[in-house]
């Protein structure tokens, strides 16, 4: 009983972290490199490479801004 609210509570956290949209598309109909993406971001190249290939999940913060910068909901 203990682990199912766990494992809920683990299971929000991830999917509020995943975007529902595709980062590396966005990202090149703005005609940004991920470089570029990352500076206006203020991260690095490789976690924008790791965000677009799904490796890692990406926190609020980010993501609010790669939804500003990208111009998606």
């Amino acid at each position: 009983i203990i682990f199912i609210p766990l494992l809920i509570v683990l299971h929000n956290i991830r999917k509020c972290c995943i975007p529902n949209f595709n980062i590396r598309a966005a990202r090149e109909a703005k005609k940004l490199t991920q470089r570029e993406l990352a500076v206006a971001v203020g991260v690095s190249q490789s976690l924008v490479a790791q965000w677009e290939r799904g490796a890692r999940s990406i926190d609020d913060k980010h993501l609010i801004k790669l939804k500003q910068i990208l111009d998606v909901s």
